[in-house]
């Protein structure tokens, strides 16, 4: 498999319609600095920075949060996209930070 180690933990849970993910981290391929291979940025920023955020809302899948991710994917469907990104990629996916240590931590949040 192709993806950064650590990111493959996001597979061990039935994916769904949306997700934290999807709906704050929908313009990522704009956030590429020109000239920069779009394959290597998706598989070491935008990766990591998705399972982090769907890791995150995984740990603790609350009812509130789920409406709350279900009202961010309304919002932004009923207004044609324009709204703005909810969480910039840097604050998601931290500098330093592995994916492997990322997935690490949201798993033993999972199990307390």
């Amino acid at each position: 498999m192709r993806y950064p180690a650590g990111c493959g933990a996001v597979f061990r849970y039935r994916p769904g319609l949306t997700g934290p993910a999807a709906v704050r981290l929908r313009d990522r391929d704009r956030l590429r600095r020109s000239g920069q291979d779009l394959e290597e940025y998706y598989l070491r920023v935008v990766v990591p920075a998705k399972v982090t955020a769907d890791l995150d809302f995984l740990a603790d899948p609350t009812l509130r949060r789920t409406i709350g991710v279900m009202i961010e994917t309304l919002l932004y469907i009923v207004t044609g996209g324009r709204t703005r990104r909810a969480v910039p990629i840097g604050a998601v996916a931290p500098i330093g930070l592995t994916a492997e240590a990322q997935a690490t931590s949201a798993s033993s949040a999972l199990s307390s």
